[in-house]
């Protein structure tokens, strides 16, 4: 059985603003007799909150019926995202919505395999600006394919080579030497902030922490010379900058 029901677009259409001015309604009514108010409260108090304690859930489930019935319009016009963010707008409201986190979850896993970027990377240079902003608490996956070829003829001592500054050509600690690597820049106040770099090897899924732009680069040791490209897929909450 399908996880929503469907709905005619007129009734998708005009639910949620009526919704919306209905409850705008009741407390224009509120402010402008709040004698009446007053006096019914006097009158019986328990029977009047009941009362409204039955409307506002009666709102209550149209709301969360027409936007269920919305993000199944907005899936099947293949807009994925606004469907996301109405599901996503209902479990605010009603945290335990019976088979809302799985349909977003579901969804999650159609988008990171949408929006395919490819570009290439140089082995040759350093840290690389592949001209891609990603978004915070967004996922996007990395995929990365072909060889290349490094030569090291710089001098070591017994502690390896050095893992200080990767910014500055270093190696990346915890990253495996040759592995592709990526790090995300991202703006504060004296300008662009480098995440901590990240293995990309062939495959990785990335949620980063904020907005910002990608930079990939191969984790080999400062003085290596390098020669040759990597393929790499990027697909998910990914965006162009060229």
């Amino acid at each position: 059985m399908p996880f929503f029901r469907s709905l005619r677009p007129a009734t998708v259409r005009i639910l949620l603003p009526a919704v919306s001015f209905a409850g705008l309604t009741i407390a224009v009514l509120m402010l402008q007799h709040p004698a009446a108010g007053q006096s019914r409260g006097r009158n019986n108090p328990e029977a009047n909150v009941k009362e409204l304690d039955l409307q506002a859930e009666k709102v209550r489930a149209e709301f969360l019926r027409g936007s269920v019935e919305l993000a199944t319009e907005y899936e099947k016009a293949g807009e994925l995202e606004k469907a996301k963010t109405v599901l996503s707008t209902i479990l605010k409201l009603q945290p335990d919505a019976k088979g809302v986190k799985a349909k977003i979850d579901s969804l999650d896993n159609e988008l990171i395999v949408s929006n395919p970027l490819e570009l290439e990377v140089d082995t040759g240079r350093g840290w690389t600006a592949v001209g891609v902003r990603v978004f915070g608490d967004q996922p996007f996956r990395i995929q990365s394919s072909g060889k290349y070829r490094f030569v090291s003829n710089g001098l070591v001592g017994p502690e390896g080579f050095p893992t200080a500054e990767p910014a500055a050509g270093d190696m990346a600690v915890g990253i495996p030497c040759g592995a592709l690597m990526g790090v995300i820049l991202s703006p504060d106040k004296k300008g662009l902030k480098p995440g901590a770099p990240f293995a990309v090897g062939t495959e990785t899924d990335i949620k980063p922490k904020a907005d910002g732009l990608l930079y990939l680069r191969v984790n080999t040791p400062p003085g290596s010379k390098c020669s040759g490209r990597i393929k790499v897929l990027l697909t998910g909450y990914v965006r162009s900058t060229k």
